[in-house]
């Protein structure tokens, strides 16, 4: 019977998307809202579109209620954030509700009170509560939570306990990776297999051939040409593989080019000066660099900051005696777009043939690693 349900949900999205992008050259979709919170309250919104995201803001009137228009050419999550000033852990604007729009609709949202609520660290932001009609895709979405936390309970009482983080990480992959399979043909399928060519753990082979069993139409929107992009670079950062030469300017505007260091063990090492894992990592980097550079062992750094004067603080303030790159870009930094580094501290350790021997090797795993090449 669930099967069957998801089937029938799945080819409905399929039906709907595909006459979206067949009849329907309307990308603009109308969000009309009603939030039970302070009257007059202020909210900041984010959704993206072709890889640009787009930031706003809408005001509520007396009432609660809002109007949004805005232009996307294929559904997207669209984001209902209010500034953080009520919790120090986290850093930045905090999401209350988040739900999937699609062009050419109009959908009707409400947004239901309680979700700020006291926690272990001071307020935090609860379970999203809201309702919204005319969002297909976040039906399919609500459907396939459901059947998460339906897995999570049979898993908890069959254990007789609650599920460890590590668990419930595989269980949920577990999930995620039956339904990719199971139900390749859908937008929202294709949206969870980007997500999973996000991990650094997951098989480049395995996603190529799940991703070629769908429909060009599919294939060929943003999201599908950018998980085929993800599919291919994992092929070629995979352990094993070349890692393909890429050039970025030091912090004397010199060119380097990582094929200058052909012949040499090279860590290539992602950071960031406001990155805290980043910096307590690199006195291990500072050591290995002490007892192998004479060996044979380089590094180049590339960093993901966008101050070059807090760079150059950091390296100098940590003890980076080795290259350091940058285009000051952030995560738009180029090199990391190239190899899809969405997080740091990350690094790939090739050998004198510029051959991937190891990846995300980060404290006692480098020492180890280095050790066996070197000692």
């Amino acid at each position: 019977m669930v099967k069957n349900a998801w089937t029938f949900m799945t080819l409905m999205a399929l039906f709907l998307f595909a006459g979206n992008l067949a009849g329907q050259s309307n990308d603009q979709f109308i969000l009309n809202g009603v939030i039970d919170t302070i009257p007059n309250a202020q909210y900041f919104v984010s959704f993206q579109s072709k890889g640009k995201v787009f930031r706003d803001t809408i005001s509520l009137d007396e009432k609660g209620r809002f109007t949004y228009i805005g232009r996307i050419s294929e559904p997207t999550i669209f984001r209902l954030n209010i500034k953080n000033d009520f919790n120090s852990y986290f850093v930045g604007d905090a999401t209350v509700y988040s739900f999937w729009v699609q062009p050419g609709k109009t959908m009707n949202f409400k947004g239901n009170r309680g979700w700020l609520v006291r926690g272990a660290k001071g307020l935090a932001i609860k379970d999203k509560q809201f309702t919204i009609k005319g969002s297909d895709f976040e039906d399919i979405e609500q459907s396939f939570k459901r059947e998460i936390t339906v897995a999570m309970e049979v898993a908890e009482k069959k254990k007789k306990a609650d599920l460890d983080s590590k668990e419930r990480i595989e269980l949920i992959d577990s999930i995620v990776n039956n339904f990719v399979s199971r139900q390749p043909l859908n937008y929202y399928g294709l949206y969870l297999l980007h997500q999973e060519s996000k991990k650094r753990n997951s098989e480049a082979v395995s996603l190529r051939k799940i991703f070629d069993q769908y429909p060009d139409e599919l294939k060929n929107t943003y999201l599908g040409l950018e998980t085929k992009d993800r599919a291919y670079i994992k092929l070629q950062t995979e352990i094993g593989a070349k890692l393909p030469d890429f050039e970025q300017a030091d912090t004397s505007l010199n060119l380097v080019k990582l094929s200058d260091y052909r012949g040499k063990y090279v860590l290539i090492d992602f950071w960031a000066s406001w990155c805290l894992p980043c910096r307590k990592e690199n006195p291990n980097l500072v050591e290995a660099y002490k007892k192998y550079h004479a060996k044979g062992l380089e590094i180049i750094g590339i960093s993901l900051d966008n101050d070059k004067k807090l760079w150059l603080d950091a390296i100098n303030k940590d003890g980076l005696d080795w290259t350091q790159l940058s285009d000051l870009k952030s995560f738009d930094n180029v090199v990391a777009k190239k190899f899809y580094i969405h997080a740091v501290p990350d690094n790939f350790l090739i050998d004198p043939n510029g051959i991937i021997i190891g990846r995300g090797l980060i404290g006692t795993q480098l020492s180890e690693m280095l050790k066996k090449i070197f000692d």
